[in-house]
């Protein structure tokens, strides 16, 4: 890499972070980017009250978009390695008891894909509307907590695969021109 010219700011003064608060049919969320604008890899800490102005005493769920990974639970701050002149994309969602949509895979903030997405506490039964690419696949990224288990997936598109590894579920959909309609049902063990 080149020097930086005369009058650019130090790299000391680059953003460390950038935030962007979604309220969208996806749900109240922050879509977080950590810069490591270094030569090395380095471990990049978030704190959620002084970086993002979330409650310190809540309990979110971290995703790590790049690595389509659940980073965790968590409740005041969060560590990742990121690596040199790399970004990491963490999805901050407050958590909640049942099965949750994370993120998908048509966009980094999540939103831009979901028209309508809901919870039907009395059936288990997590619904939603999505806008896909024709042709291409499309996966949602859902957040399951123990004891709970995936018993059927509808939809009025094929469904290409559901993998659980640990609490991460991922529903992969073959995208067409209409929205896809999908419904997830649950069941408690």
């Amino acid at each position: 890499y080149a020097t930086l010219p005369d009058g650019y700011p130090s790299v000391e003064n680059f953003p460390k972070a950038l935030d962007l608060k979604v309220n969208a049919a996806s749900g109240v969320y922050d879509v977080v980017a950590l810069y490591n604008w270094s030569e090395e890899s380095a471990v990049k800490g978030l704190s959620f009250e002084e970086d993002l102005g979330l409650c310190p005493k809540t309990q979110y769920i971290v995703y790590d978009f790049w690595k389509q990974r659940l980073v965790g639970i968590v409740k005041d701050r969060v560590q990742t390695e990121v690596p040199p002149h790399g970004t990491a994309v963490l999805i901050v969602r407050p958590l909640k008891s049942s099965p949750q949509l994370l993120a998908t895979s048509r966009h980094i903030t999540g939103a831009f894909s979901i028209k309508q997405l809901a919870w039907n506490q009395s059936k288990s039964v997590l619904s939603g509307t999505s806008e896909t690419i024709p042709y291409t696949i499309y996966s949602l990224y859902l957040y399951v907590p123990d004891g709970v288990t995936l018993s059927n997936v509808d939809s009025d598109t094929r469904v290409l695969f559901n993998k659980l590894e640990g609490n991460l579920l991922e529903v992969a959909f073959q995208g067409r021109e209409k929205p896809i309609k999908w419904v997830l049902n649950f069941t408690n063990q």
